[in-house]
């Protein structure tokens, strides 16, 4: 499981950091992939971040379906 107070490069073709997109997936909803690039770029160079941007999600969706605000 991934650890939003872990912050650390997560897309490092475009340079987009971890607390970057768990703040925008928790603030904007986003649910997938495709989503955050959108968004923030993160994951439109090379993909190798992909499986780490959907464990981000996957941990937001997890804090927002038990009431936290804060992934631990």
């Amino acid at each position: 499981m991934s650890s939003e107070r872990r912050p650390r490069v997560v897309c490092r073709c475009l340079g987009v950091a971890s607390p970057r997109i768990f703040e925008a997936a928790r603030e904007h909803g986003l649910e997938s992939v495709a989503v955050v690039t959108k968004a923030l770029r993160a994951g439109g160079g090379c993909g190798l971040c992909h499986p780490e941007i959907e464990e981000i999600l996957a941990d937001v969706r997890q804090a927002v379906a038990a009431g936290r605000t804060e992934i631990q």
